[in-house]
């Protein structure tokens, strides 16, 4: 499944990692594609494993961090957006996985790429000259400037 050259890949880097995105990577290699609340779920239930003085409270900003440095530096990809149910509710969520594996998140369906919508009234450059664009700019500046009432300073 992950392949033997991304993991001689961590092992030579492992010094250069620090101690929590070892952390956060040995979670994604172990339990494959995942999303970022599965990996602070994760991470948490692994330290009430430890004893009460060395535990850790793991929040969401500390798990994204350190897997957009190992995202930065090479060792995941990400998969995408996945649509599935978390905690009794539908969601979306985009997976990472480690560079290499090729499981599929389980219980997950992929979520198309949507195609870009225009919103309305909006032209593409394709579709207006620049005289009719300086025309509409204009005439949007006279609009505002007869919106802002004047005002009077006194000195």
């Amino acid at each position: 499944m992950i392949r033997d050259t991304s993991l001689e890949a961590f092992e030579q880097n492992r010094d250069k990692l620090g101690a929590d995105e070892q952390r956060v990577f040995e979670i994604l290699l172990d339990y494959g594609p995942n999303h970022d609340r599965r990996l602070l779920e994760i991470l948490n239930q692994k330290e009430m494993q430890k004893p009460r003085r060395s535990r850790r409270k793991w929040e969401i900003n500390q798990v994204t961090g350190r897997r957009n440095g190992l995202l930065v530096k090479g060792y995941i990809r990400d998969l995408g957006k996945f649509k599935g149910s978390w905690n009794g509710q539908k969601r979306k969520y985009h997976f990472w996985s480690v560079n290499g594996d090729t499981r599929p998140p389980v219980g997950w369906q992929p979520v198309p790429k949507a195609a870009r919508k225009t919103p309305p009234g909006y032209l593409r450059r394709s579709e207006i000259s620049p005289s009719q664009a300086g025309r509409v700019l204009a005439g949007q500046r006279g609009k505002e400037a007869a919106k802002k009432p004047m005002q009077l300073t006194l000195f």
